[in-house]
């Protein structure tokens, strides 16, 4: 006996994925590379509700430089309160949390750090996929 029946008749239908599109797709793929899809669009600014704002249109649109900096700055707030949480309540078994909250907090700050100085020396560059 299988150590999971109940997954037993899902994995025998979905033993295989497909090379090309074919009537024989598993319904359990088929169904998450759509979702991957779709995210992947969303991603990408292709949904239909981003379609018709101009400020979602370009990369260089105020609302992806936005969008880029608030989850920036999103990601910095977490991190920055997990750091000093695990710095001053946590024992020493979470260790780990206090580098990856580091990590995080130097890596957010960096990339902030990139996209303000390119706003104010170089105004015309700043773009939602801004590099160096």
């Amino acid at each position: 006996m299988p150590p999971y029946p109940f997954f037993t008749p899902l994995l025998s239908r979905c033993t295989r994925l497909p090379l090309h599109k074919s009537t024989d797709t598993c319904p359990v793929t088929t169904t998450k590379m759509q979702q991957v899809e779709r995210l992947q669009r969303g991603l990408n600014f292709d949904l239909p509700a981003a379609a018709g704002n101009p400020a979602f249109n370009t990369n260089k649109g105020l609302g992806r430089v936005g969008l880029a900096g608030f989850v920036l700055g999103g990601l910095w707030g977490v991190h920055f309160t997990a750091f000093f949480v695990s710095l001053f309540f946590l024992s020493r078994s979470a260790l780990w949390l206090l580098r990856w909250s580091a990590y995080m907090v130097s890596l957010c700050l960096f990339h902030f750090m990139e996209f303000l100085s390119t706003a104010l020396y170089k105004p015309e560059t700043v773009t939602y996929d801004c590099k160096l």
